[in-house]
């Protein structure tokens, strides 16, 4: 089937429809990395639209409060341990939204990070006492380490402390680092509020498995 672009215009006063919703899902692909795939179920629409009124009651600008962060066990998803994380966050206090949870951060590179890896993430949402699988997946069969840059924006180069305005490497190594700013998808800026479990898997084309496998539970909550 042959692929079409589209321009992203304001949605403020589409209806909801069927036709609709098809229409948003070509926006979002087509808004998305020149080589990145998208599925997208029940949420498809969140990140083509910012502005729309009657999105607001439940999807919009947000921020994330994270709760767990964690790597897979060695073999699932034929993960080698190749990067791990160690990831700790300060409790989030809702009565006062205005202070940003600290992020205390120690991860290991074994092997070079950059645009030759792929990249996957799957979320799934929490509904009905328990996780909906795949609401949100997001395939980069190429430049993992871009896509990682362009979604943690200013956090990438406070990471690892590269100029995140040149190419994207992170060199074999370990590095450590608290950090207080808001964490949100850089190219999505809004996003449907709720609980999210989050997969994140990369890897080498050339080879067998992943060396990135962690997941992190998180809310997206409205600004």
């Amino acid at each position: 089937m042959e692929e079409k672009r589209c321009v992203l215009p304001r949605c403020v006063s589409l209806p909801h429809t069927l036709d609709t919703i098809r229409y948003l899902v070509k926006i979002a692909e087509a808004a998305m990395h020149d080589n990145a795939r998208l599925s997208i179920r029940f949420l498809i629409f969140a990140f083509a639209i910012s502005d729309a009124r009657w999105m607001h009651s439940f999807a919009g600008p947000y921020f994330m409060v994270l709760h767990r962060h964690y790597n897979c066990a060695i073999g699932e998803k034929g993960y080698d341990g190749g990067i791990h994380w160690t990831v700790k966050f300060s409790r989030f206090n809702p009565h006062k939204r205005d202070e940003m949870q600290t992020k205390f951060i120690n991860v290991t590179y074994s092997l070079p990070f950059n645009d030759s890896y792929w990249e996957r993430i799957v979320f799934d949402t929490w509904s009905n006492n328990k996780w909906t699988p795949n609401a949100i997946v997001f395939n980069y069969p190429s430049k993992g380490c871009s896509m990682m840059k362009q979604n943690l924006v200013g956090n990438f180069s406070n990471f690892f402390q590269r100029d995140s305005s040149g190419g994207c490497v992170i060199p074999i190594g370990t590095y450590n680092f608290n950090s207080t700013t808001a964490f949100q998808m850089g190219k999505f800026p809004a996003l449907p509020y709720g609980r999210y479990r989050g997969l994140s898997t990369s890897g080498l084309p050339w080879r067998k498995g992943c060396i990135q496998c962690a997941y992190v539970e998180l809310d997206v909550m409205a600004k």
